[in-house]
């Protein structure tokens, strides 16, 4: 009995002494002013992700969301499934339309954040700018 005592708090303090994985230190990127790899990871999806879906919608890089509203709305017509398209395609067409609208919200909210005009953000805001030039606006 008392060897097995001796032998469980031996266990105890050699497994007690290790830090735990939650609590060890994190690695150092492999330069100082790189950020860490799972943020270059994550933006390099999102490019991807973006590219691949403006793929989809048969878009350029430098549409506008008029523009995308637009070939959302032909493409959904054409592969609907009420109208005998394929219910897959159709998906893929509304999670790509999704994802193009995300860029656009980001786009206006950094104009918002601003105040001015962010490269591609679509023609509404050339009709205003045109629009409040005539007025006679700065």
């Amino acid at each position: 009995r008392a060897q097995s005592t001796k032998k469980r708090i031996q266990f105890q303090k050699a497994f007690f002494s290790q830090a735990h994985p939650r609590h060890r230190p994190r690695r150092m990127p492999p330069h100082a002013d790189a950020p860490p790899r799972r943020h270059r990871d994550k933006d390099k999806r999102a490019k991807h992700r973006l590219a691949a879906a403006l793929r989809t919608l048969r878009l350029d890089v430098d549409a506008t969301d008029v523009d995308a509203r637009a070939a959302y709305k032909s493409l959904a017509r054409a592969h609907h499934p009420d109208k005998g398209g394929d219910a897959a395609t159709f998906r893929a067409i509304a999670s790509a339309y999704e994802v193009v609208c995300e860029r656009f919200a980001r786009e206006r909210q950094a104009r918002e954040k601003l105040g001015g005009v962010v490269a591609g953000s679509g023609a509404r805001e050339e009709a205003w700018s045109s629009s409040a030039a005539a007025a006679g606006a700065p």
